[in-house]
């Protein structure tokens, strides 16, 4: 009967339609989950970028300490030492925002905050080295040294920097987060 056959053709189109779902489902989860591995990857490298910064930056107060050592003039020496411990601040300060804005990384206003204080590391690293070259204007080993690590630390810099710029775009469940993570960090 007619009936029959409509009811079949029904039943028919209702579990291919099931299993288009299954199916669409099936390639969105592993589209999700090579996105996740992805964004997981990014995050893992920023942090490891913002450590290279740190480490890079303690290799630089070190040898601020010895130009502070070798400097005879008080005013000098506590000169060096703020602009080595603003240098420290600055960076603790990177290293702390990194692991908290990683998993929001995708958002602009977290990355424009990163850059920012990045920003703040090189500033307190041009610090570090005008200290240093005031307190050891005449001994072209400790300035030859200063000048050194502070490359180190804007090359740390420059390469996390890059990585920012490259931050994966917005996923399907992030795109509408913008608007409410620039009012949190405004």
């Amino acid at each position: 009967s007619r009936v029959g056959e409509a009811s079949t053709d029904l039943l028919h189109y209702v579990q291919l339609q099931e299993a288009a779902f299954d199916l669409a489902d099936s390639v969105q989860g592993r589209v999700y989950q090579q996105d996740y591995q992805e964004e997981r990857i990014y995050q893992d490298t920023l942090l490891s970028l913002a450590k290279a910064v740190a480490n890079a930056t303690a290799a630089l107060v070190g040898d601020a300490k010895v130009v502070a050592q070798h400097t005879d003039d008080q005013m000098q020496k506590q000169y060096v030492i703020g602009a080595a411990t603003n240098s420290g601040l600055a960076t603790s300060q990177l290293v702390t925002c990194t692991k908290v804005l990683a998993p929001t990384i995708a958002q602009r206003a977290c990355q424009d905050q990163l850059m920012e204080a990045c920003r703040d590391v090189a500033d307190a690293t041009d610090g570090v080295v005008d200290s240093c070259h005031s307190a050891a204007a005449d001994n072209q080993q400790l300035i030859l040294e200063i000048d050194q690590s502070a490359g180190q630390v804007r090359e740390a810099l420059d390469e996390l920097l890059k990585h920012i710029q490259n931050a994966p775009h917005h996923n399907a469940h992030g795109a509408g987060c913008d608007t409410m993570v620039e009012s949190f960090m405004s």
